[in-house]
């Protein structure tokens, strides 16, 4: 990831219908940064609570550990949609929505292994799991063609209550 300096950016997102576009824009030179595409159409690909609990039993980092145990409360047997996202195109989307967060008192844990791990995959193709919680946010990305966990974010203590982002 590479440091965007001390000028403002914009953080937008378009939704139309089940898609979302996300860009990051350096406020000053009108200059996109970072832009991310999600299709959350029901021909997604899904995983089950259960099946993701599983897989982030793999890992032992802090966000894996936390977003396991947020995922607790849910029945194992609820799907949860899967999106399919270029890996360094996320990575570089989320460090710069969360590093913003992060100076506005929002808690984030694993941004830099989560984002580095995504980084080193260049343009390949990641499958996300975002789940929004009652206080919190668990991302978390999986191997496209395989369930191997790339990496786990865990975001909560949010200014705003979910339903208001």
């Amino acid at each position: 990831m590479h440091d965007l300096g001390n000028g403002p950016i914009l953080f937008c997102q378009a939704e139309a219908g089940e898609r979302i576009a996300s860009f990051v824009v350096d406020a000053e030179h009108q200059v996109p940064l970072a832009a991310t595409y999600l299709d959350r159409a029901p021909t997604q690909k899904t995983i089950s609570v259960g099946a993701l609990r599983h897989l982030l039993k793999e890992l032992t980092t802090p966000a894996a550990l936390k977003a396991s145990a947020a995922l607790l409360p849910q029945a194992c047997e609820e799907d949860l949609r899967l999106s399919v996202q270029d890996a360094s195109s996320i990575a570089r989307t989320l460090w710069t929505k969360y590093n913003l967060a992060r100076e506005k008192g929002v808690v984030v844990i694993g941004l830099e292994e989560f984002t580095t791990n995504l980084a080193l995959l260049g343009s390949t193709e990641v499958r996300l799991c975002f789940e929004w919680l009652e206080d919190s946010l668990v991302t978390v990305a999986l191997e496209k063609e395989r369930d191997q966990v790339m990496g786990a974010l865990f975001v909560t203590n949010f200014i705003g209550k979910p339903g208001e982002r």
